[in-house]
């Protein structure tokens, strides 16, 4: 398991990490090595195919972006100082700093967040790829975020994942409990992954790839906007590109 510390462009954050055994009632339970009843089997097909996940239909869109037109919300929102975002050949682009040097000190979140939409119960879904720079990275989905708080659904480009909520100015810092566990459904390497969090109510259930890997309950945040990031956790910046988003409020 991987040693990973998080942050939020040049903000003091407090961290709350939340994997397989959590306090207060949330936890993210991995369906991948256990057999389950049918709603947390691991191989529940994803959005592209029948089965498990939550239905879709074109009434219900609220956000829709290949890219290809003029700068999407997710350009013109609220984002971190640190990094760089750009819409650049039908993608959206971040491209995350190094890592501080001192590895206890948690290296920053390159993000955006669009505030056309403020959302409680969704599905988020988009494709993410490494194009360049180090695999041991954190991208993935912001996702129920306000001033003071937001959940983030992190996967890495060398197999791993964590589900996280974090607490702005609450003084404290909780460690990793069950975080970046690697998953076999992460297409590694510059490949490119399908990321899907469904969030109803105070359950959240995460898919990569059309396979569902985790189901979480929590208690912390319930209505917000939805973002993208990009995080490096070595000594080289990481660029990710993200393509094909989709937000269906529920």
């Amino acid at each position: 398991m991987k040693n990973r510390s998080l942050g939020l462009g040049a903000y003091l954050l407090t961290l709350l990490l939340i994997g397989m055994a959590c306090s207060m009632g949330s936890s993210l339970q991995r369906t991948a090595s256990d057999p389950a009843p049918a709603a947390r089997d691991a191989r529940t097909p994803g959005p592209s195919e029948a089965g498990e996940g939550l239905q879709m239909d074109d009434s219900e869109i609220v956000l829709s972006e290949d890219f290809d037109g003029p700068d999407s919300c997710l350009i013109n929102g609220p984002s971190s100082e640190g990094g760089e975002i750009y819409q650049e050949g039908g993608e959206l682009h971040i491209i995350a700093p190094p890592a501080p040097r001192e590895f206890e000190l948690a290296p920053p979140l390159t993000w955006s967040v669009c505030e056309d939409e403020t959302l409680s119960n969704f599905i988020v879904e988009v494709d993410a790829t490494t194009l360049d720079g180090t695999v041991n990275n954190g991208y993935g989905i912001l996702f129920r975020a306000n001033e003071d708080r937001f959940y983030a659904y992190f996967i890495s480009a060398d197999g791993f994942d964590c589900l996280a909520f974090m607490d702005i100015g609450a003084g404290e810092e909780y460690p990793a409990v069950g975080c970046w566990s690697q998953i076999d459904e992460i297409n590694q390497g510059m490949e490119t992954n399908r990321i899907r969090v469904e969030a109803v109510d105070d359950e959240l259930r995460i898919f990569v790839n059309g396979v569902l890997v985790g189901l979480a309950r929590e208690n912390f945040a319930y209505r917000g906007q939805v973002g993208l990031f990009a995080a490096s956790y070595a000594n080289q910046e990481t660029h990710v590109s993200f393509d094909n988003l989709l937000v269906v409020e529920k």
